[in-house]
Parts: C-alpha cells; sequence; structure tokens
C-alpha cells in the first residue's frame, strides 16, 4: 500500500485528488494539508511514502516545503503545479522533488506519477521536455553554481526582501523598515537575483509568484508591509 499525503490550499481540488488516490486499491491518503507549514507537520507524523505538493501554497513556497521533506525525511515528493515551464521543472527537482506534474491534464497521470514515484522512477509531465531530466542527473554530478547550492530555497529574510521589492519599495527604503543596513538589504537582494536566476528586479518578482514565493502581485499591493511587521525578521 502506498501512503500518501497531499498537500494543497484548493479545497475542491484536494479532495478531489483524494477520491481518485483512495480510489485505488494499491495507494491511500494517510494525511492533507491546506498550507506548507501544517503540510510538514503532517508528514513528520505520518511519514508517507510520496508528498503530492502544491508550488504555490499561501505561506511558503512548494519548494520550500519539498527542500525540508527531502532533507529531514525518507518521503518522496511530487511537485503538482498549474504553470508549464521547463525551468520551474528543472528547479522543482534541483529542490529535491522526484517528479514534476501539471495540474490540467488527466487524473490518471496523477496516479502513474505516484507509482512511478514510489517505485525511484523520475517522473515528468509529458508536455515537459525529457531535457528536464538530462540536465537534472548532470548536475547531481556537478553541484556548483557561482558558490551557490543550487538547492537553496530563499530564506525568510530574502522572502520578506522581494516581497517589498514587489510592493515597489527602494532598498533605502527597505533598510529603514527592516532595520538593518543598506548593505544588508544590497546582499539579500543579490542572493534573490542568484537563486532564482533572474536577470533584474522585475524578472525576480515574476519568478517570485512562478515559484511561490509571491501569491500575487494584487495581494502584496493590499498587504500592510510596516516596520512592526519586519522589524524582527532579520
Amino acid at each position: 500500500m502506498i501512503r500518501v499525503v497531499i498537500i494543497e490550499d484548493e479545497l475542491l481540488l484536494r479532495l478531489g485528488i483524494k477520491a481518485i488516490i483512495n480510489h485505488e486499491p494499491n495507494m491511500s491518503v494517510c494525511g492533507e494539508a491546506g498550507n506548507g507549514l501544517d503540510g510538514l507537520k503532517v508528514v513528520e507524523q505520518f511519514q508517507p511514502d510520496v508528498v503530492l505538493v502544491d508550488i504555490g501554497l499561501p505561506d511558503i513556497s512548494g519548494l520550500e516545503v519539498t527542500y525540508q521533506i527531502k532533507n529531514h525525511t525518507a518521503s518522496k515528493v511530487v511537485i503538482f503545479t498549474g504553470h508549464r515551464s521547463e525551468e520551474l521543472a528543472d528547479l522543482a527537482l534541483s529542490y529535491g522533488a522526484d517528479s514534476f506534474l501539471l495540474k490540467k491534464n488527466d487524473p490518471n497521470w496523477i496516479k502513474q506519477a505516484i507509482i512511478s514515484t514510489y517505485r525511484n522512477d523520475y517522473f515528468i509531465d509529458p508536455s515537459i521536455t525529457k531535457r528536464i531530466i538530462d540536465n537534472h542527473i548532470w548536475r547531481k554530478n556537478h553541484v556548483l553554481r557561482k558558490g551557490k547550492k543550487y538547492n537553496e530555497p530563499l530564506s525568510t529574510c530574502e522572502t520578506e526582501v522581494l516581497k517589498m521589492i514587489a510592493c515597489g519599495f527602494s532598498n533605502d527604503e527597505i533598510a529603514r523598515k527592516l532595520f538593518v543596513t543598506l548593505s544588508t538589504v544590497k546582499t539579500h537582494a543579490n542572493n534573490i537575483l542568484i537563486k532564482l536566476n533572474a536577470r533584474n528586479r522585475s524578472h525576480a518578482i515574476i519568478k517570485g509568484i512562478q515559484f511561490g514565493y509571491l501569491n500575487s502581485l494584487e495581494v502584496l499591493e493590499q498587504e500592510n508591509f510596516t516596520s512592526e511587521k519586519f522589524g524582527t525578521v532579520c
């Protein structure tokens, strides 16, 4: 019996996936969660064989969830997303994901992805080129990327700085709100560009949304980025 945990914030989608999995005689859902932090607790509690992780969770990125699961448990991870992107699939694999699946495809592929992952076989959505697997295998044997770990997620500070950048704050404004030096903010901003492989701040915002660090610009613009909120982050 393949034991599965689902980490997905859309309730109806989560229930649908759960029904598909539980209908199979050789697999069952042993736990579920609607956000990343609760998901990590559920995984720790049940120690499932496979975890299905949505990349765009409301609290932390599914990439960070994947990174934590792969570094602290023996569970395998299938990233589940609506973004059709070779770059995103490549990044998910580099964070430790075992498989990559798109949401809008045949439900039978969910079962196939879980079974393949459980058997230690990579499953990449057929609409994403095979080159992703080749790149990932190559990288596992050549772990160098400008002095940084390729699979290193954004830190809490870097994520908050990225949110403030998305709201249009300058480095000087961010430094004042965080009560840190301008040099510290510049270091965080540079790390963000490196880790997201972004060309500039605008590109980093786009990738931040795509990779699950930012939910949407509309939500971010409504948040109250005050010094009280961010003063103890960094």
